[in-house]
């Protein structure tokens, strides 16, 4: 019993430690949108808010495959399309070794834009979701990657309004 209430104890001191709090707190989706550019051409946005409670996080400028490096945000489109694309995410968050980092205890809002062109006019024009969005998360006990999952990765999409 004795030896229970220990590993239960340094369990709970692990977590309360090293895991970043905020969890479900720690991103929001904010809103999205999809302009028009051109007859073929598209600027999507997604707009979310990221930050933990008593971590540091460092997230993706650029998109990216998952065979490159962390930290990394993927997107693709809802249904196929044989147009191209580019994608890149801005925010105020300094940037350290090529990520943004956050500070902890506030929440910074970073916004994906994805320019597409289908390269032929009058196409049903396709949603773009986020697939993927992983993170490092550093606190006084060392840095963890971390990542949304599908669920959590949901309402990140934008589709044109008709």
């Amino acid at each position: 019993m004795y030896m229970k209430k220990i590993i239960t104890s340094l369990a709970f001191v692990y977590v309360a430690l090293f895991i970043p709090a905020g969890g479900v707190e720690a991103f929001e989706f904010v809103e999205s949108d999809v302009t028009p550019l051109s007859g073929d051409a598209y600027l999507y946005e997604i707009t979310y808010e990221f930050g933990y409670l008593n971590a540091t996080a460092s997230l993706p400028v650029l998109t990216g495959e998952r065979a490159q490096t962390l930290p990394q945000i993927t997107y693709d489109f809802v249904t196929p399309t044989l147009g191209t694309s580019a994608g890149i995410v801005l925010s105020d968050a300094p940037i350290v070794n090529g990520y943004y980092q956050t500070v902890p205890g506030k929440r910074t809002q970073f916004t994906l834009f994805v320019i597409y062109r289908h390269g032929v006019s009058r196409v049903a024009v396709p949603a773009v979701a986020v697939t993927s969005l992983v993170h490092r998360a550093t606190t006084d006990n060392g840095t963890r990657v971390m990542t949304l999952t599908p669920g959590q990765l949901t309402a990140f999409q934008a589709q044109l309004e008709n």
